[in-house]
């Protein structure tokens, strides 16, 4: 039932994000500003001179994130949001920080917060649900990202688990 809660959370957000920047005509009154910053550097070349770089740099290095953006969005999606094995396991390493950083006497107290944590979790976890959508989304990250973003581990994951599935 959590994770149906997030989904609708997540999905009514964007929906109000998308709204609001329709609403407000968000994409027409920034093109409308960077076309009124290009006249402004037109009509003066002391401004063109100074400022006339900005424009063309932010495209420039836009391109040069886009890759970069689109595999940290497709690995925050499965290792963050989507994949509850996942989604625990990056949960418990905040366990793993408290004691290396304040010890076992900081990790006795967090104890109870844990096994609290554990049982909300396995209440209602399905691991073939799981494990169904971790590789569908999985599938989805070997296609989509640039193949130098995806992570060594990954990889020999993916090699290993093409080697058990011919068995």
């Amino acid at each position: 039932m959590l994770k149906q809660a997030r989904i609708a959370n997540a999905w009514k957000k964007w929906i109000g994000e998308s709204q609001g920047v329709e609403a407000t005509d968000g994409i027409g009154r920034k093109k409308a500003f960077e076309t009124d910053f290009t006249k402004a550097l037109m009509a003066s070349p002391d401004l063109q001179q100074r400022y006339g770089y900005i424009l063309p740099r932010f495209d420039v290095l836009y391109a040069k994130i886009d890759a970069y953006a689109q595999s940290r969005d497709y690995i925050t999606e499965i290792m963050c949001y989507n994949v509850e094995l996942f989604r625990m396991a990056n949960s418990l390493k905040r366990y793993v920080n408290i004691y290396k950083n304040n010890g076992v006497e900081e990790l006795k107290k967090q104890l109870p917060g844990l096994e609290q944590r554990l049982t909300d979790f396995y209440k209602d976890y399905n691991a073939a649900i799981d494990k169904e959508i971790a590789l569908a989304l999985m599938g989805i990250y070997f296609q989509s990202i640039q193949a130098d973003h995806v992570a060594p581990y990954a990889k020999d994951q993916l090699i290993l688990q093409e080697e058990t599935s011919r068995y």
